[in-house]
């Protein structure tokens, strides 16, 4: 989770309201508060491949404002609570009873499951630190590790090496917004964000589940400090032809 003192204090003071994407950090908490319960409203993706997720589409809001609450209701059920009652301008967002069922035989789980994800997220740390960039977790955070994601120069050469070894990756963000063709109106252009462009060229991301076990994480780690070093190697043989 980010700063969220820091951005509801910014938003206060400019008569914001902040609405936290928390669909990769659900069941993560800062300073003992958790995702999805720290700003006027919450958001959260079931996907199956999120933490906690169903076996198709859904997701979920949070928020303590019970007229926001009700209006919301109202919005993902064609703009109204009364059949052939429509008050408000609604969409069909009702969540599938078979989803919901899927995630309640989930949730007492749940926790565990995040317990064991902290566990192997902290292990890749522990191993990888020095060989690739790993992800650093905030002081009074803790981390659900949606995914567990490096940083490494030559990414797409290092994936292709990994993919020789039997090791799965995947390359969630390829790109950053101001690249995509809706927002090409804004006017930007390739080197006005640095930093995000970089690590978009960067960042992969390994295997992670909560039932991931110590051997195959050692054999993943191994293969990453692998393709890692054959691949400064052959940019230092580069560097001096």
């Amino acid at each position: 989770m980010p700063d969220y003192e820091r951005i509801n204090s910014i938003a206060a003071k400019h008569g914001l309201t902040v609405i936290e994407d928390g669909a990769q950090s659900f069941g993560a908490t800062r300073h003992g508060r958790p995702s999805c319960g720290v700003t006027l409203i919450g958001s959260t993706s079931f996907f199956p491949a999120k933490p906690f997720g169903c076996y198709g589409d859904g997701g979920a809001l949070f928020t303590n404002d019970e007229l926001l609450a009700e209006k919301m209701r109202a919005i993902l059920s064609h703009g109204g609570l009364k059949r052939h009652h429509h008050p408000l301008l609604g969409m069909n967002g009702r969540f599938d009873t078979l989803q919901a069922a899927v995630l309640l035989a989930k949730f007492p789980h749940f926790q565990e499951e995040v317990a064991a994800r902290e566990l192997i997220g902290a292990r890749y740390t522990e191993a990888l630190r020095g060989i690739v960039g790993v992800p650093e977790v905030m002081p009074g955070n803790t981390h659900v590790y949606a995914q567990y994601t490096i940083r490494v120069p030559n990414r797409d050469a290092v994936g292709q090496r990994l993919k020789a070894a039997g090791i799965p990756t995947a390359i969630y963000y390829p790109k950053c917004l101001h690249e995509q063709p809706v927002f090409a109106a804004c006017g930007y252009r390739l080197g006005d964000f640095p930093e995000a462009e970089r690590a978009s060229g960067e960042v992969i991301s390994l295997p992670m589940h909560p039932f991931l076990d110590e051997e195959t994480l050692d054999r993943i780690v191994a293969e990453v400090a692998k393709a890692a070093s054959n691949q400064r190697s052959h940019n230092v043989l580069a560097g001096t032809m």
